[in-house]
């Protein structure tokens, strides 16, 4: 299960999943130095930096470097968390568009 998903579990603490999807890019930034992805692991780092300042702007970040991350090459099982990551941000602006 991915540890950000913006249409389940809320946390009354954190209803958006924000703090959520932040604390997944430091480990996604981890795991991807792991794999000796530097690049894309700086990426993650960079967009984890816009959390607590606009939300647009920190989830348009997040959804950048994710798309950046997805063109490489990456276990099928992190790749798949990716795509989740992704959708679920594609997902929080369809229903901001949608008020």
């Amino acid at each position: 299960m991915v540890p950000y998903a913006m249409n389940t579990n809320r946390d009354p603490d954190d209803p958006h999943g924000y703090r959520r999807l932040n604390q997944w890019l430091d480990g996604l930034s981890v795991r991807l130095a792991g794999l000796g992805l530097l690049e894309e692991a700086a990426a993650a780092r960079r967009a984890s930096q816009f959390f607590g300042g606009s939300p647009t702007e920190f989830l348009g970040e997040s959804r950048i470097a994710l798309r950046a991350i997805r063109a490489q090459q990456l276990p099928a099982d992190l790749r798949s968390e990716v795509d989740q990551v992704i959708d679920d941000i594609d997902e929080g602006f369809r229903r901001v568009g949608e008020r």
